[in-house]
């Protein structure tokens, strides 16, 4: 079974909903009550966002209607031809300055007014874009061209920031873009200043993109670490998740998206109870399902798996792979968030937060089972990290990220396993007393010290390792390249994953996870397959004449 990601999973309690109800519409004022993610075809666009608003056709369209998507990138061309200036005469070509704001009330019990950052913003005129840049941390921005005569700038904000960008499904190359303002430039004034140009962010797109700034940012902060841009494909199937492997189709799709994908659905009206306002649900889901794209990328592609129920919930009992995986989008989610832990429902219990929660018995009690509870999982990341002292653990999140990114574990078991490991008797800050009562707290068994294994794989045919075949570990002290038979020891006990290198001709055997036991060396083989050779078709005769008799037959294998 591929596992899916899925975040806007939790039942959030439903604080506040009277403030929201009671938020007066007149209050967005002007034109930011109008969303202009807008097709086309949906009516005029707001093109003034400031002073009073524009007259609105009665046609306007919804106004959380989708994105305008259109081909994007294109490439920077030349200003349109010049035309006569207002008095009629021809103006030479002159270079002038284009500046502006650009900001988006988001609707929600926090800030209500953001600015676009780090933003791709493009000048075009009619089809030409004419040229780009970005915004800055204040939204504003800075564009130097050369027109000549009067011409009309729009300005296009793309659905693009340096670290993400918000695509719709099933269409390669198109691109979410928003015209904000459009102005006619007249050479004879060098200097424009557009602004602020303010839009009410309905359709969640630019919402989406500044939350993964938010959560990149922290990750920088506390971390130093950057990934590459994500991409959140919208909208897409009913629920959140994160594509992580090939195949797969997530809920509600009829079709498999890329790899390193978050797939995001249109927010419903109960999403918005549930989360006091859709702008807070929204961001805390890219929260959670940017978690999974960072440990995707952080374990090189090879981030744990493992079964887990779809839907499926803080205290829901999966698997070591799933429960990992989960319990640090899950931490990552909290850590990032404003306003401290948020209360969460669970069958059988009726609130927990990260902080304070007995998830693990949920579902049985009495048992010792949450090392396969991701919110367990997460709280004994939280605890690691968080800077309060109940726990008696000061910040650690340096340390966890190390034994995250270093030594990749698959469960939480073998992460405790390698911070021994890493951290004790190093004088570097193991303890390990104080983990062992906070993995009691959350039900989660304590790994024996000195419980490692080995792994030795076989690799057949000959013919295969001849060509190079080769076996590796995903996680673990050793994940270098070994050759069949080969042993790799001082494994913790537990479950890990082995994969297999590509080789010209032969088709590797899929990812296999292996159970490490104590003492002992276990023992797998997996067996390559020769590729097919190609396929090769003769061609059908030219007309009036026969194959190879007016042309030469090249036959090359692709």
């Amino acid at each position: 079974m591929k596992e899916r990601r899925t975040g806007w999973k939790r039942a959030r309690f439903l604080v506040g909903l009277p403030i929201l109800i009671a938020i007066p519409l007149t209050w967005l004022g002007g034109c930011m009550w109008r969303d202009a993610w807008t097709t086309p075809d949906e009516g005029a666009e707001c093109r003034t966002c400031s002073g009073a608003p524009e007259a609105q056709p009665a046609n306007a369209g919804d106004p959380y209607g989708p994105p305008q998507v259109v081909d994007w990138p294109v490439s920077i061309q030349e200003a349109q031809e010049p035309t006569a200036d207002l008095q009629g005469a021809a103006a030479a070509p002159r270079a002038v300055t284009i500046t502006g704001t650009i900001m988006f009330w988001k609707l929600s019990l926090q800030a209500p007014t953001i600015a676009v950052r780090r933003a791709q913003v493009a000048l075009v005129s009619g089809d030409k874009v004419l040229a780009s840049t970005w915004t800055s941390d204040s939204g504003s921005f800075s564009v130097n061209l050369t027109v000549a005569g009067n011409t009309d700038v729009t300005v296009r904000l793309c659905a693009i920031n340096r670290k993400a960008r918000v695509v719709p499904p099933d269409a390669p190359g198109k691109q979410y873009i928003r015209d904000l303002k459009t102005v006619t430039v007249n050479p004879n004034k060098t200097s424009w200043n557009l602004g602020t140009m303010r839009f009410l962010e309905g359709s969640y797109v630019w919402i989406m993109l500044d939350a993964v700034l938010v959560v990149s940012d922290w990750l920088f902060k506390n971390v130093q670490y950057q990934r590459p841009e994500v991409r959140i494909q919208y909208p897409s199937g009913n629920w959140p998740h994160y594509h992580n492997r090939n195949g797969q189709v997530g809920p509600g799709e009829s079709t498999t998206s890329p790899v390193d994908t978050i797939c995001m659905p249109d927010p419903k009206f109960s999403e918005f109870l549930l989360c006091l306002t859709g702008a807070d649900c929204v961001e805390n889901t890219i929260f959670h399902e940017y978690g999974h794209a960072v440990l995707w990328s952080i374990y090189a592609g090879n981030d744990p798996v493992g079964n887990g129920p779809t839907p499926h919930h803080v205290c829901s009992e999966s698997s070591e792979g799933w429960a990992i995986n989960e319990g640090f989008a899950f931490f990552l989610e909290q850590a990032v968030r404003t306003g401290g832990p948020s209360l969460f429902a669970c069958p059988r219990e009726s609130k927990g937060s990260i902080e304070t929660n007995t998830w693990h018995n949920a579902n049985d009690a009495g048992d010792t089972d949450g090392h396969i509870v991701e919110g367990s999982v997460a709280s004994v990341f939280w605890d690691i990290h968080d800077g309060a002292n109940d726990d008696k653990i000061p910040f650690k999140l340096r340390e966890l990220w190390t034994v995250l990114t270093l030594d990749r574990p698959n469960s939480i078991l073998g992460f405790l396993t390698a911070w021994l490991a890493r951290y004790c008797g190093t004088g570097s800050g193991c303890y390990e007393e104080q983990l062992k009562a906070v993995c009691s707290l959350y039900g989660i068994p304590w790994p024996q010290t000195g419980q490692v294994g080995s792994l030795r794989v076989t690799i057949e045919p000959s013919g295969a390792r001849n060509a190079g075949a080769q076996w590796r570990l995903t996680s673990g002290p050793d994940i270098s390249w070994k050759n069949s038979d080969a042993t790799v020891g001082n494994l913790a006990v537990g479950t890990h994953t082995v994969t297999f290198k590509a080789v010209s001709g032969w088709t590797a055997p899929a990812d296999a996870s292996v159970t490490i036991s104590a003492n002992q060396t276990t023992a797998m083989t997996r067996t390559y397959s020769q590729a097919a050779p190609p396929t090769i078709t003769t061609p059908s005769p030219l007309p009036g004449g026969t194959v190879g008799a007016s042309y030469n037959q090249s036959l090359a294998a692709t």
